[in-house]
């Protein structure tokens, strides 16, 4: 698909443990939300969980594992709309947003496109059909295909037992300037532990 099709659409918000109710600028026919990764003005650790989206926006919470109190004051985050499709821009750069349904059972995804370069991965639980605190493990990412499963916190012994809608964006590594946003997407080096970097 051309670039002038892609419609994309990006937000900085501050949320806290309620459900907030969140319009998009412009009305999308299959959107995929990406949101984070939230600020730290509380300690404790918590995931970003969307519900209810649909073609003019969504639900969105923090959501602290299952084993805090579940009440978290105001994070500010990123989040990034976009419409489902495979899209080729001008420079030759590659990007892919979808989403599928998925349990507890880990599995593998086939990309609609075969990547020229390893893309980016972002991935977000967009439902919310069971209340225990989920995310979206990823791991050998290749230009084909990526591997996954969701996972509770470490203490949960049961599995995450309802179906949840998977969003994902893959997104070749690049620098580029579009429509007014200068961006840049690559990797970090393997450095990245539980403190600062």
């Amino acid at each position: 698909q051309e670039t002038n099709q892609f419609k994309f659409e990006i937000n900085e918000v501050q949320i806290d443990h309620t459900w907030t109710s969140f319009t998009f600028n412009q009305p999308f026919n299959d959107p995929v939300v990406i949101a984070g990764p939230p600020s730290s003005n509380d300690q404790e650790p918590a995931t970003i969980r969307i519900r209810n989206l649909d073609q003019n926006g969504f639900e969105i919470r923090i959501q602290e594992w299952d084993y805090l109190d579940g009440t978290h004051p105001l994070e500010t985050f990123s989040f990034m709309v976009m419409e489902a499709g495979s899209y080729e821009f001008s420079d030759g750069t590659r990007l892919e947003a979808g989403s599928f349904v998925t349990s507890d059972s880990p599995d593998k995804l086939k990309f609609n496109q075969k990547f020229k370069k390893k893309p980016l991965l972002f991935t977000q639980v967009l439902s919310s059909n069971e209340d225990d605190a989920v995310i979206v493990v990823t791991e050998k990412v290749e230009k084909k295909q990526f591997k996954y499963k969701l996972r509770e916190q470490e203490l949960t012994q049961a599995q995450h037992f309802a179906d949840e809608t998977i969003g994902y964006v893959a997104w070749e590594p690049q620098r580029a300037y579009f429509e007014g946003l200068i961006f840049e997407l690559g990797y970090t080096k393997r450095k990245v532990t539980d403190d600062p970097f």
